[in-house]
């Protein structure tokens, strides 16, 4: 509930208030939805959603870890 109601739909929201909802809910949803993909064994749209959560924050421990995990899945070991 607290994803749904994170999110500003108006577009005069201020820099930080995007900052807050980006890395307080955008990331984590993110990473969590990978992480079920893996689990299904859908390394590609993993991957996706793990390099929308590294725009947001580039230093994202969760999703480097999971985009790795995933890339050697894909036997893709240069970029993992």
């Amino acid at each position: 509930m607290a994803a749904l109601c994170g999110f500003q739909f108006k577009k005069d929201i201020t820099k930080e208030q995007k900052d807050k909802v980006d890395n307080g809910l955008k990331v984590p949803i993110l990473n969590n939805m990978a992480l079920c993909l893996m689990q299904q064994r859908h390394f590609e749209r993993a991957v996706s959603m793990l390099d929308k959560a590294l725009e947001v924050n580039k230093q994202n421990e969760k999703a480097l870890i999971r985009k790795c995990q995933c890339l050697i899945e894909l036997v893709e070991y240069d970029k993992a």
